[in-house]
């Protein structure tokens, strides 16, 4: 399967700490849940929702260190240039029936974005984790008899801050957007995917070219008829001329016998 970047996931949303640096307001909140499938599909992961296994997911917890958090103004959707926070700290939480957390924990740069800080305060109740990753490679599993995306490797490159209600892990306070974009999930489907849309461009493209070379014949068609008309035309009246001037031989020649006679 090839890398992929995804873009899913959920957790509780941040818990706000003390502005002990007016540029740092602290949060802290599970970013998603592993060892279970994401209840919808996340970005990228061609409509499948997405299961990423424990070790999987411990063998990526520290490239969470340092990434940035961003946010976007319509709150539900990344932006990866929105950058409004930093990732500090992560770790793995106790496993529940949801699965494995997995928390992370940083500061929103308060005073350099006062009013991203002022929404995120205020609305930090409907809001929620979202997590973002690149070189990301997905195979295909089961899940209590469902098809699921795997991960089998990954590196997580930073964390959005949403709705939750814009979930692929409904079931947490704080989860990433519902992402229904197609990306193919193996190189069979991409196969299939492009035979398909080759066979429909190269059918239409007969088909246009077809209807041009009807076209063309008909045109060419009418054209010759006009030049055969024409021709015709401008035949006629030489025609005629020939049939007059062969008249008028044939009567010299019935006129000069009888001449010669009265000459005599």
């Amino acid at each position: 399967m090839d890398e992929l970047n995804l873009q899913a996931a959920g957790g509780n949303l941040l818990t706000l700490g003390s502005l002990d640096n007016p540029n740092k307001m602290p949060f802290k909140g599970v970013l998603t849940y592993l060892g279970v499938p994401s209840d919808n599909p996340p970005g990228g992961s061609g409509g499948l929702k997405v299961m990423i296994p424990v070790d999987v997911g411990q063998s990526a917890l520290d490239s969470l260190k340092g990434m940035p958090v961003n946010l976007a103004a319509s709150l539900d959707a990344h932006d990866t240039d929105a950058i409004v926070g930093i990732i500090e700290e992560s770790f793995l939480g106790e496993e529940t029936d949801k699965g494995v957390p997995v928390y992370i924990s940083g500061h929103i740069f308060a005073k350099s974005f006062p009013d991203e800080a002022r929404v995120i305060k205020a609305s930090q109740s409907l809001l929620g984790f979202s997590y973002e990753t690149a070189r990301t490679k997905l195979g295909m599993g089961i899940y209590h008899g469902e098809t699921v995306a795997v991960a089998q490797s990954l590196v997580f490159t930073g964390a959005a801050i949403l709705y939750k209600d814009s979930a692929a892990y409904e079931s947490t306070s704080l989860a990433a957007k519902k992402d229904t974009s197609e990306k193919d999930t193996s190189e069979g489907e991409v196969n299939e995917l492009k035979d398909e849309t080759n066979k429909e461009v190269i059918e239409e493209t007969l088909e246009a070219e077809a209807t041009e070379n009807a076209e063309n014949v008909d045109q060419k068609s009418e054209e010759s008829a006009e030049e055969v008309q024409a021709a015709a035309d401008e035949e006629k009246p030489a025609d005629k001329k020939t049939d007059e001037e062969t008249e008028e031989e044939t009567t010299e020649e019935d006129e000069k016998p009888e001449d010669k006679k009265e000459g005599r």
